[in-house]
């Protein structure tokens, strides 16, 4: 039976909560800000190429300096880190808390890079340059998922469908490689390639194989920001060829000032299935937009995102005519940075999705509800403890079911 389809993906963790740079431009406030969140995200070479282009727009903006001094460090270049630090500590900020918290980080980084200092060589400068542009993160995750088949509660119809197990565990590996291609303050492109491979302890037919490679482009000037992804995905179950599926998506994001943000997104997928019945029922495409609203609480780097989504599911077949839809989904996401180096994270989403007439009235309702904790380890490592609650309501007992999936999942990020 195929899974349902993601959760509206609404995340982002705030490194540490500071008021606006005195006299930043709002293009580099722009940049800095998508910097911050893509090194809230783990991904450091990114983070550190956006904030570049942000001091490129202002070299004055203290918020973006100290921003790529964090860079710089989670990517391992404590040299750069303490230099960034310094120069934030040592500027006039107006009243801005950021000297003093630079000059804290300042201690740890030259604490961190005391042992190895006279072992060490600086890199050059094309040394530092290429390593800005490679990116590459990997992860294993040991899951527990209480409803792989999304069996039905009623114990008749799983009976019908002959389903007798649908429980079990399983280790989950992921990993992305990315190259920036091109970057400049206006623009930049990174093409990236993403293997995953999930492997079941006892449940049969359900081991999944995808190979992703995606070309993204993103640009800003002043406060706004946009962007496209387009990629391609393929899919295998047990080593069969499954699923083919084209992706496009472009996106617009508008800076709003004191850490808050919209945005608004269109997906485009197109999906061809290589196993019947899957082809003759799921062949079609699948049609999203977003908006996203997006908040800085302003204490100890809490974050708060809510969001609506619109999907349409077109099929190609007659077979698949009962099976297209409209849905909706509200959203909602808080991240909180706790002490001893934890972030806490919670999200729920609603979605109600009104099936075409051929269906001959079907309506589902879905609540999803999602906690999770994650710390750091190192400059390099990241676990992450999470529970997700599924909770189907339809008025076909053939599709009402409940689903827990707990994970535990380190990352590794280069």
């Amino acid at each position: 039976m195929m899974r349902a389809s993601a959760l509206l993906l609404l995340a982002a963790i705030t490194v540490v909560g500071l008021t606006s740079s005195a006299g930043a431009s709002s293009t580099s406030e722009s940049l800095w800000s998508r910097g911050l969140a893509a090194l809230q995200k783990g991904d450091g070479v990114r983070a550190l190429a956006l904030l570049d282009r942000a001091l490129e727009a202002d070299p004055k903006d203290g918020r973006a300096r100290f921003y790529r001094g964090m860079a710089r460090r989670s990517v391992g270049d404590l040299a750069g880190a303490a230099e960034d630090f310094r120069a934030v500590a040592a500027a006039d900020h107006g009243g801005d808390p950021i000297a003093a918290r630079a000059a804290e980080e300042l201690e740890r980084t030259l604490a961190a890079s005391a042992p190895d200092r006279a072992t060490q060589s600086e890199p050059t400068a094309r040394e530092t340059q290429a390593a800005s542009r490679f990116s590459l993160r990997a992860s294993a995750a040991l899951e527990y998922d209480s409803n792989i088949e999304l069996a039905p509660d009623d114990a008749s119809v799983r009976a019908l469908y002959g389903i007798d197990e649908d429980h079990d565990g399983r280790v989950a590996m992921r990993a992305r490689a990315g190259y920036v291609l091109y970057h400049s303050p206006l623009m930049e492109v990174v093409a990236a390639y993403e293997p995953e491979q999930s492997v079941h302890f006892s449940v049969e037919e359900s081991d999944l194989q995808v190979h992703r490679a995606s070309l993204a482009m993103t640009g800003a000037h002043s406060a706004l920001s946009w962007g496209g992804l387009g990629s391609y995905d393929f899919q295998l179950v047990d080593e069969k060829e499954f699923l083919s599926e084209v992706v496009l998506s472009p996106w617009l994001s508008w800076a709003q000032g004191h850490g808050a943000s919209l945005a608004l997104a269109y997906r485009f997928a197109l999906r061809d299935f290589c196993r019947q019945p899957f082809g003759s029922l799921l062949d079609g495409n699948l049609q999203s937009v977003a908006l996203i609203e997006s908040f800085d609480l302003g204490s100890q780097g809490s974050r708060l995102d809510v969001g609506y989504r619109f999907d349409r599911v077109n099929t190609d077949h007659t077979d698949g005519a009962s099976l297209e839809n409209n849905a909706h989904t509200i959203a909602a996401a808080v991240l909180w940075m706790l002490p001893w180096g934890l972030e806490a994270d919670a999200a729920y989403a609603w979605r109600d999705s009104d099936y075409d007439d051929a269906s001959l009235g079907r309506d589902d309702s879905e609540h999803r509800v999602r906690v999770g904790v994650a710390r750091g380890l190192g400059s390099l490592l990241r676990l992450r403890v999470a529970q997700e609650a599924y909770f189907h309501g339809s008025d076909r007992q053939s599709f009402q079911y409940q689903r827990y999936v707990t994970s535990a999942v380190l990352e590794a990020r280069y």
